[in-house]
């Protein structure tokens, strides 16, 4: 009976070791595809009910919003889809919260959309 153990012991740690090297190159792999800079979360791009739905905004105002500067334009994501990273929609959302002016937000939105493009991906 000992002997029972001790294989079942020994096979669940073999099992175990090769789950966490599974493991081990999945997360490799998801972070070589997903990451934009070290130490940095992915970007998530939220599409425009997910945008409307954070800003409690409806459809129009927010397309206002965008045209007089005071929301980032969105970026392509396909030929005919769009939308926004995640990170601009809170911080304009902070923003507002923390009572910055129409002038202020407007600087923050050329800031983040200039900040687009300084984004390298690494390979």
């Amino acid at each position: 009976m000992r002997d029972q153990q001790t294989n079942t012991t020994e096979s669940n740690t073999a099992c175990g070791s090769e789950l966490h090297n599974s493991i081990a190159l999945k997360a490799n792999h998801r972070d070589l595809i997903m990451t934009t800079h070290r130490n940095k979360p992915p970007v998530t791009m939220l599409r425009i009910p997910a945008v409307l739905e954070r800003r409690g905004r409806s459809r129009s105002s927010h397309y206002a919003d965008i045209k007089a500067g005071l929301f980032v334009k969105p970026v392509l994501i396909g030929l005919r889809a769009t939308g926004t990273p995640d990170h601009e929609v809170d911080t304009l959302i902070a923003a507002r919260i923390a009572g910055k002016t129409d002038e202020e937000i407007r600087a923050l939105v050329i800031k983040l959309e200039a900040g687009r493009k300084a984004v390298t991906l690494e390979v």
